[in-house]
């Protein structure tokens, strides 16, 4: 019997005659169980070892995912998973694992959470992983894994409301008019109305045609529309309003008036509504709808407010639309009027872009007679999709290219990023199946874009948006190309670069999707070789 000291363990070597090919330093390998963890290099995965969760906003939360794997012959047991204790903003989550057989190479996870609540860009933590395992470096009790994230003020919710006024001029006795209130959230976190109610010196020839946005939240950068109704009883002067509560900041619990005001009398009245949607009629007072439906109007519901006239003339007018849509009124001066834009050279019915389209109605009647009420349709275009990326540019001459690109790349690669040559049509690109396939809607090689590349239910991953100058036909020095990033609705990035060299590819931002997508802000700026540059 032989007694072998190696790395503080004692082990009994019993000698048996005519044993082959068994030796007491074999016996020794076998036994020491060895670890490797994915948040390390991955040349030995012991060492190098870093989570980072980049700068998310207060309030917001991240997850990373550790996954330890034990390739040996011995098992590896976990002897405790502790966090430094430096940053509260880190937090473990799920059980730790204890034991990890032989050869299991698939592994046991657990998480780490990241929620900042503190403005500062570098909050770092470490985390210590101690096991009975070999090959822990040297000089250390355990695997360490530097957790490296930031905190970020975004700022807060705000409402803007369009109009501050329903102003109804005159309208018809008995005839009714309507107003559309546009709700906006121009603040960078969601917007919840706690209140909304009546004054209480509200006519109550003032009401809602459509339900109050009692309890609703409103996402950053979206828009939701209400109509208010005014239906006089007699030739006077009529006063009301309404009141709005918010979570808008710094004064939650902020009260928002809008005044109503009208009069009974003989003018004609306007009354715009949305006629249909996409070829679909609809009767709702304030309709869904998304960048690229074909909205038709009407003013089919107009009135005299004389006995004997007939309304004789039509006038649409923009009101305001986002700053980055080209739309056009179809035929302005019709009953019914829709929406088109410049595509590859031709008109394209719809909405290009996301965001708040108002348009206003006049009426004149048979005895030239003008409505006076302020007659508007307002239509809050928001994408369906979970994820929505949006490019357009200001050069109708220059072809720009929206790629969006799967984790590591390649840029330009056939199955990992999504771009004109690839990612059109139904099927998109193969990322997940189904839901989870990214589709670019146009390639605009001919137009202001709008190029939009959607995905529905992405998988977790991180996806890094990408445009690509590609060619330059007008000879424009410079071109300004603008990304919107649309995540469940939201607007969590804007971004702005001016382009002045074809093949130009610019990283304006990252997503990263987990259970809490989060966008990030990039601007890189590289020379590629991938158009002709026409």
């Amino acid at each position: 019997m032989n007694v072998v000291v190696k790395r503080g363990i004692m082990v009994v070597v019993v000698a048996v005659s005519g044993a082959v090919g068994c030796t007491p330093d074999d016996e020794l390998g076998a036994i020491q169980p060895e670890i490797k963890v994915d948040a390390c290099a991955p040349e030995e995965f012991v060492s190098d070892c870093k989570l980072e969760f980049g700068a998310l906003a207060i309030g917001g939360s991240q997850t990373r995912k550790v996954t330890i794997t034990n390739p040996s012959q011995g098992d590896l047991t976990i002897e405790s998973v502790t966090l430094g204790g430096l940053e509260p903003a880190y937090t473990l989550e799920g059980e730790i694992p204890r034991t990890i057989k032989a050869l299991d190479t698939t592994g046991v996870s657990f998480t780490v959470r990241f929620s900042p609540s503190v403005d500062n860009p570098s909050l770092s933590d470490t985390l210590l992983i101690k096991s009975n395992a070999s090959n822990v470096p040297e000089g250390q009790e355990g695997i360490l894994i530097n957790l490296l994230g930031g905190g970020r003020e975004v700022g807060s919710p705000h409402l803007t409301i369009n109009p501050t006024e329903c102003d109804f001029g005159e309208v018809g006795v008995n005839v009714t008019a309507y107003c559309d209130i546009s709700l906006t959230n121009d603040g960078t976190l969601e917007l919840q109305f706690t209140d909304v109610g009546f004054r209480a010196d509200n006519d109550p020839v003032f009401q809602p045609a459509s339900p109050f946005p009692l309890g609703y939240s409103l996402p950053p950068g979206s828009a939701l529309t209400f109509k208010m109704q005014f239906r006089p009883t007699a030739a006077q002067q009529y006063l009301g309003g309404i009141y709005i509560v918010t979570t808008e900041q710094p004064d939650p619990g902020m009260r928002h008036e809008i005044n109503m005001r009208g009069s009974g009398g003989a003018a004609p009245t306007a009354v715009a509504k949305v006629l249909s949607i996409n070829g679909a009629p609809t009767n709702e007072p304030s309709p869904t709808v998304r960048p690229l439906d074909d909205v038709i109007l009407t003013g089919v519901d107009s009135a005299v407010g004389s006995p004997g006239r007939t309304i004789t003339g039509y006038r649409w007018e923009w009101v305001s639309k986002p700053d980055t849509s080209t739309a056009e009124l179809t035929t302005p001066t019709s009953m019914t009027t829709g929406f088109q834009f410049n595509s590859n050279g031709q008109d394209r019915p719809g909405l290009d872009v996301a965001g708040t389209f108002v348009v206003r109605l006049t009426v004149t009647d048979s005895a030239g007679q003008s409505s006076t009420n302020d007659a508007r349709v307002s239509l809050s275009a928001v994408p369906a999709e979970d994820l929505h990326v949006q490019l357009t540019w200001d050069d109708a001459d220059s072809d720009m290219d929206l790629h969006l690109v799967r984790g590591l790349g390649p840029r330009f690669s056939d199955s990992e990023d999504c771009f004109y040559q690839n990612c059109k049509g139904a099927n998109g690109l193969a990322w997940g199946g189904g839901t989870a396939n990214p589709h670019l809607d146009v390639d605009d090689i001919d137009g202001f874009g709008p190029e939009n590349t959607n995905i529905e239910e992405p998988v977790d991953n991180t996806y890094t948006v990408g445009v690509h100058y590609y060619s330059n036909r007008s000879g424009a020095p410079e071109i300004t190309v603008t990304v919107k990033v649309f995540v469940q609705g939201a607007l969590l990035g804007e971004y702005y670069k001016t382009l002045n060299r074809c093949n130009q590819y610019w990283e304006p931002a990252k997503i990263i999707w987990s259970s809490t997508a989060s966008v990030q802000f990039l601007d890189n700026v590289t020379q590629v070789a991938e158009a002709p540059c026409l």
